[in-house]
């Protein structure tokens, strides 16, 4: 990195190639933006940094929601496995009429903690004092705590006179119950292998991500006139964020078509914007537009 300049260089990994490099070259002199517009969501908010906020958001909202709290007990105390199947289907319609993305890797550690074979009611709420302690901790500590430090203190507060078998019986329990959040999980989005070297290759998404940050104009489609900012930041810097709010995710379809078929005057032409990203922020839908004819 030289006066902001970034100069990376690309090798083969074997001898002779099969033209990948020159293949990238020519779809970056194509459309350079859309090149730039891979490094950026690379080094973006991943799904398990979603799912980590929201789990947090969906037991954060258990105790003032006693719809939710019955679509979770149903799963548990279904008797038969049609009356699972009929209990999984209304929580996951109830889940995304709330606005929570139902990716795989949501539903797979929502059943495999919060509605793991046992869980209770209770749980839901240990599990949430829990969270709010590990948030607290690194409120407190300045810095993120990896799971088992976590585990290990709160196992040490909650047994403080107790033997180093039960320290330990109650660490484990811990520990079960959540996941891992902060670097661990970013560092596993960009794992790398090296045939030179083993073990852990050390990256921070966080370092990356600074890289290609971008300072987007973000309007909320809760504003009457959204479309007309929209374009007018598109004009002036190329791109631009659309917000959508958690409990308006139903209409995503209803906007992206809109955005689309309705141009944008550009120095006399009219152009079409395109869709060049999808990301969560804070539980909020974000749509990234831009102009792929914009010379800025």
């Amino acid at each position: 990195l030289n006066d902001e300049v970034l100069d990376v260089w690309l090798t083969e990994s074997e001898p002779g190639g099969c033209g990948i490099i020159t293949r990238m070259e020519d779809v970056f002199h194509q459309d350079p933006v859309s090149v730039l517009n891979l490094f950026m969501r690379s080094f973006a908010v991943s799904d398990y940094e979603q799912i980590d906020y929201n789990l947090f958001e969906m037991l954060s909202r258990l105790s003032s929601s006693s719809e939710l709290q019955e679509a979770l007990n149903a799963i548990r105390q279904a008797s038969s496995h049609l009356q699972r199947r009929q209990a999984n289907a209304h929580l996951r319609a109830l889940l995304k009429a709330q606005g929570f993305a139902l990716s795989h890797s949501f539903m797979s550690v929502l059943h495999t903690r919060v509605l793991r074979p046992g869980s209770q009611a209770s749980h839901d709420a240990q599990m949430l004092a829990y969270l709010n302690a590990w948030r607290e901790l690194e409120d407190k500590a300045g810095y993120e705590i990896a799971l088992n430090i976590f585990a290990h203190t709160q196992a040490t507060q909650e047994l403080p006179d107790a033997s180093v078998i039960k320290v330990f019986e109650r660490f484990c329990k811990i520990q079960g119950m959540l996941w891992q959040r902060g670097n661990a999980i970013r560092r596993s989005v960009l794992s790398y292998y090296n045939p030179f070297k083993s073990g852990n290759n050390l990256t921070e998404r966080l370092l990356l991500s600074s890289l290609f940050q971008q300072t987007a104009c973000s309007i909320s489609i809760s504003e009457s006139d959204w479309l007309a900012q929209l374009h007018h930041a598109i004009t002036q810097h190329g791109f631009a964020e659309l917000h959508i709010p958690r409990e308006a995710r139903h209409r995503i379809v209803e906007v992206i078509s809109l955005v689309q078929v309705t141009p944008i005057e550009y120095f006399g032409l009219h152009l079409y914007p395109r869709e060049s990203a999808v990301d969560y922020q804070d539980g909020n839908l974000v749509l990234r537009f831009e102009l792929a004819e914009a010379l800025l």
